[in-house]
């Protein structure tokens, strides 16, 4: 999967029906731009952002043995908050 920035490519959809300046061109654009409008959000950056904000500010480590994101009592909390990020970075995907 490849994301891509939405808002600049319907910006350069109007642009070329504005360059071709014809009736088709302008309709053959919104309809376009309505169908890239209408697709589901791969990435929500913003809930990744707010989600690692309250872990940061919240529970990383809870100075108990082991990490229970992948319940290993082998690891300590950097490497526990580095899964724990990893996860929630994994969770901004295919969001509804």
């Amino acid at each position: 999967m490849r994301l891509i920035d939405a808002d600049k490519f319907t910006k350069e959809i109007a642009s070329m029906a504005v360059v071709d300046g014809s009736t088709i061109a302008a309709e053959r654009a919104s309809a376009l731009i309505k169908l890239v409008e209408s697709q589901a959000t791969a990435y929500d950056y913003e809930k990744v952002i707010k989600e690692l904000t309250e872990y940061a500010n919240g529970y990383i480590c809870d100075m108990q043995k082991g990490c229970p994101f992948i319940e290993n009592d082998k690891l300590d909390c950097a490497n526990c908050g580095a899964i724990g990020t990893i996860e929630i970075v994994k969770g901004g995907l295919l969001c509804d």
